[in-house]
């Protein structure tokens, strides 16, 4: 008779409603609680999830263990290949510690809605499964407009959110101790990636609370310096809040507790729009496999030109912004949020190569990969998702460079054959950089701009008629 928390994205202990229902119905019934976890290496990688997300799930995994163990929780961690394995060995498991009732959190996508639907087939019926949502604010099934439809547009959504949303009444779940601490071995797996987090994100909970906790000391100037690379004026909490080393739900008490207006405040805006994308993605789990959400826009005829997405990709694109950024990803598992726009932009609607292969790479190279935020971060700078930007506007990285790395801090800290070029050079497009380690840019941005807006109106007009 026991009680099971699987754990999933939801790598911790504090403001975990499983865990803390468990330990409830435990105590009630005097029983033990056990939780487990599925190790997936091959089933990530097939999302698109690559070495620093995956050490970065480790290292969060890793932290748990210890903290279940404190709490008197043993964690056992399952190596399965696919999900498709995951039933068999859930029975399994349930028969062998006389598992009467397990507790998670719903999970958004294609593929984890088909692995959670065979594991409820297969579990003898004398298996409660209790099913929380955690993963947002409220449960998007019950989240609708007025008329019963899914919302479409960031605003209402964030306004409806808003209205239906009071701090005094947000549920926490406080963890709780199911009997005396353990004495537990660290986690071993074989074949770890070797990231080595060079920008020492936060990944698991303590480190997520801490960086949370300092971060709302100098929130109210979020707004005026998240748009400089070259300022340390973000949270840096994406991997923490995709692997669910924090909630939003602990973003919302700490920024409250800290005197922060939510209704105002552009940090919070900014978590609304993570909640709004695993939202669409619980409505539409189509989105996993490729698809637009605005399919007109899929008609669009992308170039294949394997050589500039390489350039691409390697940093090496001859506008010294899109390179740096691009470079910062591959060194560091991370990429500035204003720059994940710039990049995106420029390789979709300058380059006109296809966003998916972007969002591949993103998703490769990411610490903080997280299916729902990267694909509606891509197909909003692709103009092709819900409430996305409208195809006619298009970052000029020259002037996003000019702007928001006047001098040229950012760019050279990657992009070191530049050192010797007066910042002014660096964010104007129509005089060539003599620096002869330093690629030409690939195309001539104005032209290839025009030649986008073309298409993209010659698309609209045809899908109109």
């Amino acid at each position: 008779m026991t009680q099971l928390v699987w754990f999933r994205n939801d790598l911790r202990v504090s403001d975990h409603e499983a865990l803390f229902q468990a330990l409830n119905r435990a105590k009630q019934q005097q029983t033990p609680v056990r939780a487990l976890f599925f190790w997936s290496d091959a089933q990530w990688r097939s999302h698109g999830a690559g070495d620093a997300k995956i050490a970065a799930t480790f290292s969060a995994l890793q932290a748990l263990h210890q903290k279940l163990a404190k709490l008197g929780i043993p964690l056992d961690v399952l190596s399965v290949s696919w999900w498709t394995e995951c039933a068999e060995q859930m029975v399994n498991y349930c028969q062998s510690h006389q598992i009467t009732a397990i507790h998670y959190h719903t999970e958004p996508g294609w593929n984890e809605l088909r692995r959670d639907d065979r594991v409820a087939q297969q579990l003898s019926k004398s298996v409660e499964l209790h099913r929380y949502h955690d993963l947002y604010f409220i449960d998007p099934a019950h989240h609708l407009t007025q008329q019963g439809q899914v919302y479409k547009v960031f605003t209402a959504y964030k306004k409806s959110l808003l209205r239906q949303f009071s701090i005094d009444h947000l549920a926490t779940f406080p963890p709780r101790k199911a009997g005396p601490a353990l004495k537990v071995s660290p986690l071993a797996m074989k074949d770890l990636p070797n990231w080595q987090n060079p920008l020492q994100l936060p990944v698991t909970e303590d480190q997520a609370l801490t960086r949370l906790d300092a971060f709302c000391e100098e929130v109210r100037d979020y707004a005026d310096r998240r748009d400089f690379p070259a300022d340390n004026g973000t949270s840096q909490l994406s991997a923490a809040l995709a692997l669910g080393c924090t909630s939003s739900r602990q973003v919302a008490h700490t920024l409250h507790r800290h005197h922060i207006s939510l209704a105002s405040d552009t940090f919070f805006s900014e978590i609304i729009w993570r909640d709004f994308y695993k939202y669409l993605l619980f409505h539409t789990p189509r989105l996993c496999l490729g698809e637009p959400y605005n399919e007109k826009w899929d008609a669009f005829p992308w170039q294949k030109n394997e050589t500039w997405l390489e350039r691409w990709r390697e940093g090496k694109t001859g506008v010294p912004i899109v390179d740096a950024a691009m470079r910062q990803l591959r060194e560091t598992g991370w990429m500035h949020n204003r720059l994940r726009m710039v990049t995106g932009m420029y390789l979709v609607k300058i380059l006109q190569q296809d966003w998916r292969q972007g969002e591949a790479w993103f998703a490769e190279h990411l610490a903080d990969f997280d299916f729902a935020a990267n694909n509606g971060g891509w197909q909003w700078v692709a103009s092709t998702g819900v409430d996305a930007v409208p195809y006619f506007r298009i970052f000029n990285p020259y002037q996003q460079s000019k702007r928001f790395d006047p001098n040229g801090q950012f760019i050279l800290t990657f992009v070191t054959e530049l050192n010797d070029v007066k910042p002014a050079l660096l964010h104007d497009h129509k005089r060539a950089l003599s620096v002869s380690s330093y690629p030409k840019p690939l195309t001539d941005y104005s032209k290839a701009r025009q030649d986008t807006l073309d298409k993209f109106k010659a698309l609209g007009s045809h899908a109109a008629t």
